[in-house]
């Protein structure tokens, strides 16, 4: 697994995922709040994907993911 992105907080990377949907603000608060509960359950070191667009991030700290890519994405 290796880094390939900058930090960010679970509120940027919401805005990085959801900001170019077509969905209401309200909609985009509540993807908001729940990504802020996943990285809350996550320890460090924890690793979340989205299956969707095949991205994968890990808590490096406790304000902080990373994007990272899987060693078998490597190897496509």
């Amino acid at each position: 697994m290796r880094s390939i992105d900058d930090l960010l907080t679970p509120d940027e990377l919401a805005d990085e995922l959801f900001g170019n949907m077509n969905l209401t603000s309200n909609e985009k608060q509540i993807n908001k709040d729940w990504l802020n509960q996943v990285f809350g359950v996550l320890k460090k070191g924890g690793v979340w994907m989205w299956p969707a667009t095949r991205r994968t991030f890990r808590k490096v700290s406790e304000i902080h993911f990373v994007e990272v890519i899987l060693d078998e994405e490597e190897e496509e």
